[in-house]
């Protein structure tokens, strides 16, 4: 029960990194492909709280 909160906020932890390195990136210089890869990675992020959200159920 334990490590699974450690890997779930380890696993979140590593979400926002991503999150903030590719808005940091837009900030410089905003492409096509940066865009792309936060939609996706925020369709990934919104998945998992799904997935978190029916394993404590």
């Amino acid at each position: 029960m334990q490590s699974d909160k450690h890997l779930d906020n380890a696993v979140l932890i590593y979400f926002i990194i991503l999150i903030i390195v590719v808005i940091f990136n837009m900030i410089k210089n905003i492409d096509f492909l940066d865009i792309v890869y936060l939609i996706a990675l925020l369709c990934s992020v919104l998945k998992y709280f799904l997935i978190v959200g029916e394993d404590r159920k």
